[in-house]
């Protein structure tokens, strides 16, 4: 693709994270995509590029994003740094959907009188009861006053939850799109109510 560059890493001939983002740093990037942010020297130089005007897109391991603002303060980033570099955060997660060729009524379970289902399976899904998956995600956009917000962080456990992300799984269940255990499995796995 035209005006995009793209580096790979070589431990041989020592370009790790860190030194390949110092060495695009230095190419003058209007946009930086840095594949995920494991240790802090890559923190550190994203964070570094994103206070200097670029545009800088990561992924980091976290169970909500909440939790990418607590693990790069691990990883050593003063929050006055966050607070300039972090414009917004995205959590996001995949859910197994219900194969609509044998899902059945679920006898036992209903909410406010909705009608839920459960998996099955059959010839079409493979013997799964699933057929594909689907995204759910919370995003969160941090406006000029995150600074005070990432300070009161500690304070606000609606601050940077994933109340969203759990209100789009609310809605699967309701469409008949998940099952109840499965939708219960989810909220208590990936620590939705937190």
């Amino acid at each position: 693709m035209p005006n995009i560059n793209q580096m790979s890493l070589n431990k041989k001939l020592d370009i790790d994270f860190s030194n390949g983002l110092r060495s695009i740093l230095r190419q003058d990037p209007d946009v930086i995509m840095i594949g995920e942010i494991r240790d802090e020297e890559t923190a550190s130089m994203a964070v570094r590029a994103s206070i200097t005007g670029h545009k800088v897109y990561s992924t980091i391991h976290c169970k909500s994003a909440r939790e990418v603002y607590i693990r790069l303060e691990n990883m050593g980033i003063k929050p006055y740094l966050l607070s300039d570099a972090l414009v917004g955060i995205i959590s996001q997660r995949l859910v197994k959907i219900l194969c609509d060729d044998c899902k059945k009524i679920d006898d036992e379970n209903s909410v406010n009188g909705k009608i839920l289902y459960k998996k099955c399976g059959c010839k079409m899904c493979n013997y799964s009861g699933y057929a594909g998956r689907q995204i759910i995600s919370s995003v969160h956009f941090l406006q000029d006053n995150s600074e005070k917000r990432m300070m009161d962080l500690y304070k606000d456990s609606k601050y940077l939850s994933n109340e969203n992300m759990k209100k789009d799984l609310e809605e699967l269940l309701l469409q008949g799109k998940i099952s109840n255990s499965d939708y219960i499995e989810f909220i208590e796995g990936e620590r939705l109510n937190e």
